[in-house]
């Protein structure tokens, strides 16, 4: 009727089974913020500062709008 994987109801009750709802909560997911950053702070700062100052068409960018497609991220 829901089309969930039994997998998923399996895992589901075996946490009920473990800790009540409490423990079907969600919880959060992904990394903690800040955790496995490329750039240090000072760096990030001074990117965001470039991006303030400059369009992306100073460096020879197309567009507008500064995005991951425009500067091949």
């Amino acid at each position: 009727m829901f089309q969930v994987p039994l997998k998923a109801v399996d895992n589901w009750w075996a946490k009920w089974l473990a800790g009540g709802c409490k423990a079907l909560a969600a919880q959060p997911r992904g990394r903690r913020p800040g955790e496995h950053q490329t750039l240090d702070a000072v760096e990030q700062q001074a990117i965001r500062q470039a991006v303030l100052d400059h369009r992306p068409c100073d460096p020879g960018l197309a567009g507008q709008l500064w995005t991951r497609a425009g500067v091949g991220i």
